[in-house]
């Protein structure tokens, strides 16, 4: 395995020297079976790329998956899925805008946008970021369904976009019954929340509490700031973005 080793990394120096990469994933299913085999590979790959990203001026990332490396030391990476609660390290969901296939095929099972955003403010919440996956046709072009959930998406995100970029993890990150399943390839199935369902962002003295379902009335509860909880806080200012 050794010349394929050798092959395999000096074909990713070269992707570094000739491209300068912002980000670089080493997703292989090797690397969490023989891991001990790649481990001296990829601590050389990992000090070559952080250094060159620093001679470049650049901020770099590596992601990867299982724990091909230490916590802390990259991005973990989980695909079609998520962690189960929030971790003191940045990671990333990678999953597609289809339940079954990342490639553009006949007769797809499209996720909707409401899935891909309720996805979305669970793993935020989580410390995290979404990176979604579509399908382009042969020729390039994006199909008109995968333009119409994106649009909505990105509807969404011009409104409450606020309690998203730039945000941190709250002390808790949700309140409510209903998660997500943890770990990886667990997303295939949309999930009922309730109304009672609530993720928690914040940025700055702004504490965000995003309802993962619609409300009837007039009045939204959020327990977790009562004055007899742990969580209670000084509040000033309630607003509710439109």
């Amino acid at each position: 395995m050794k010349p394929f080793l050798t092959t395999g990394s000096n074909a990713s120096f070269t992707s570094l020297t000739h491209t300068s990469p912002h980000l670089f994933g080493l997703i292989g299913g090797l690397l969490r079976e023989s891991k001990s085999v790649f481990e001296p590979y990829l601590r050389f790959f990992a000090a070559y790329y952080y250094n060159r990203g620093h001679q470049w001026g650049e901020g770099v990332v590596i992601n990867y998956k299982h724990d091909a490396f230490p916590e802390g030391t990259a991005v973990l990476d989980v695909e079609r899925g998520q962690l189960g609660d929030i971790s003191p390290f940045f990671w990333q969901t990678d999953t597609s805008i289809y339940h079954k296939s990342w490639r553009h095929i006949r007769d797809h099972d499209y996720k909707s946008p409401e899935h891909l955003i309720r996805q979305l403010v669970d793993i935020v919440s989580k410390n995290s970021c979404l990176l979604l996956n579509v399908a382009p046709r042969a020729d390039g072009t994006i199909p008109e369904e995968q333009q119409e959930i994106l649009m909505k998406i990105g509807d969404w995100l011009s409104r409450y976009g606020e309690a998203i970029y730039g945000t941190r993890p709250w002390v808790t990150y949700k309140e409510g019954p209903t998660d997500f399943p943890a770990g990886s390839f667990v997303d295939g199935q949309e999930i009922e929340f309730t109304p009672q369902d609530i993720r928690f962002t914040q940025k700055g003295d702004y504490l965000y509490a995003i309802f993962m379902n619609s409300h009837e009335g007039n009045q939204l509860v959020i327990e977790s700031l009562g004055a007899d909880k742990p969580y209670s806080q000084d509040i000033k200012e309630v607003e509710l973005l439109p």
